[in-house]
């Protein structure tokens, strides 16, 4: 398996049921083969950091620290 893979950042528009106010989300499409990688290194539903480093998304694993 690579360790890269081609994507897209989506924005998605909803509105709230209650007020109708618009909003948006965001989300990362990451190809199905790619995620069941064995090297893949999150697991789904696991707490992440995402921080910007210049023209890089940088995703690491949350540890709590209680």
């Amino acid at each position: 398996m690579a360790a890269q893979t081609r994507t897209k950042l989506y924005k998605v528009e909803s509105k709230s049921a209650k007020t109708g106010v618009k909003t948006y989300r965001h989300s990362i499409f990451l190809e199905k083969a790619f995620v069941e990688d064995s090297l893949f290194p999150f697991k789904a539903g696991e707490n992440l950091i995402v921080r910007i480093d210049k023209d890089r998304l940088i995703v690491t694993k949350f540890k709590d620290q209680s």
